[in-house]
Formats: C-alpha cells, structure tokens, sequence
C-alpha cells in the first residue's frame, strides 16, 4: 500500500466523477492531505492547491479570514477549523475545502494541552465535521491518522451527496 491514504483514490475518483475541486489549508497533517489527492494520477482535474497552516502568521498571511467571526470561536473546534475550510474554498474559489486543525505531539500547543486530538472540517454544497481523539503522543502517527479521518470525511461526503 501506498504511504499515502488509502482513501485518496476514492476521493480523486469522486471529485472527478462530480466534476468538483477541492482546496486544502492544514496544520498538524503538514500537507498530507494535499499529498494523498496529489498521490493520484490526474489529480490536476480536481486539486486547486493548499497550504499548510502550522502558524498565527501563515494562517493570517494565507487565509482571508474573518478575524472578528474567528475570535467569537475556541480553537480547535469543528467549527473553527469549517472557518479555515470556508476560506480554503473561497480563496481558490473551489467546490470543496478542507481544513484541519490538531496537536500531533509529542507536546501540547497554548490551545490545548492534549495530543493526538485533531478537527476536521469540509465546506462546500453541504458542510460536514468530525473530531479525532486518540491521545496518542506519536507525532509520525497522529499525522497520518488525522489525514487519513480527513479523507474519510471527503469521501463519506460526497458518496452521500
């Protein structure tokens, strides 16, 4: 099996199907998202772009997000990260975005002390979430595990819409 997702397929496969696109903005993955669709042959019929979010300044400097409405939310919530998936899709003006957000350790970060906990937001012609909770502290693990919920996401997404 691929070290990529082994959900990117049924993702590329379905997006292609619908004819939609996606855009990524992801922090503790570190573009895992982003590889897992590039993984895929043709990705370019679906795949916009992304970024890895991982600071203060490469969310303020890569997003346009609506500072008051973030301020109103607590981090690391599903719906923080669907404010990070929305600006996601409106900067590349895609169907589909998809943020997330997480601690994958070995440390916590000043929004939580816990590890292995990760939001997972999609936007798009319907809005879906989903928190990981592993409280796992294995950095290379968690990375992979919150990719892999994020995939799973799209996919159980778009196979129900």
């Amino acid at each position: 099996m691929s070290r990529f997702s082994q959900y990117a397929s049924s993702a590329a496969k379905l997006l292609t199907e619908h004819k939609h696109t996606i855009s990524v903005a992801e922090s503790s993955t570190g573009g895992l998202i982003a590889a897992s669709l590039l993984s895929v042959p043709g990705a370019s019929r679906y795949f916009m772009g992304g970024t890895v979010i991982y600071t203060i300044k490469s969310r303020r400097e890569f997003l346009d997000l609506d500072m008051e409405r973030v301020k109103q939310l607590n981090p690391l919530t599903e719906e923080m990260a669907l404010e990070f998936a929305r600006a996601a899709r409106a900067k590349l003006d895609t169907t589909w975005g998809i943020a997330e957000l997480g601690v994958a350790g070995p440390g916590g970060t000043p929004y939580s002390d816990a590890t292995g906990i990760s939001v997972i937001a999609l936007s798009g012609p319907v809005n879906a979430s989903v928190t990981v909770k592993n409280q796992s502290n294995d950095r290379e693990k968690n990375m992979k595990d919150f990719s892999d919920a994020a995939l799973l996401l799209l996919v159980e997404t778009l196979t129900n819409n």
